[in-house]
């Protein structure tokens, strides 16, 4: 996986549940989001390369949905690209 930033992150704090269908379901924290895609911290599973429904719970904005794969993955965070 190789991607360049095309984006400003900005800090946030939320719950985030990534699934694929009823049979995968991921639990994390996003660290930081833009306009192209989101950085999320201790995925409960490895994440493969497909295509994942992203759901983010926030205190302020409430339910926020879309879709995304991932684009890198290191031991502490995983940057995923909205579709």
């Amino acid at each position: 996986m190789q991607y360049q930033r095309l984006h400003i992150r900005v800090p946030v704090t939320a719950k985030v549940t990534l699934s694929v269908g009823d049979e995968v379901s991921i639990e994390a924290r996003a660290i930081n989001i833009s306009a192209g895609g989101l950085c999320i911290a201790t995925p409960s599973h490895l994440l493969g390369e497909q295509e994942y429904s992203i759901e983010i719970l926030t205190k302020e904005s409430g339910k926020i949905t879309f879709a995304g794969f991932p684009v890198y993955q290191t031991e502490s965070s995983v940057g995923i690209k909205i579709t």
